[in-house]
């Protein structure tokens, strides 16, 4: 199995991806607080929801 991105990660390839500067524009981007991202970009569990992101952003 392919190494699972971490939640950190997987923030800083969709910043890349969506071309965006920082944390605050990604949070407007998708509607949600900035305190949302910052939460989940310190969350360090890797369960099915970053297996599922991390598979997606791979297959891209």
């Amino acid at each position: 199995m392919k190494e699972i991105l971490s939640n950190n990660e997987i923030i800083d390839l969709l910043l890349q991806i969506l071309e965006l500067d920082n944390d605050n524009q990604l949070a407007l981007e998708l509607g949600v607080a900035r305190q949302q991202i910052r939460q989940f970009r310190n969350s360090e569990q890797k369960r099915l929801p970053q297996i599922i992101i991390t598979r997606l952003l791979q297959n891209k």
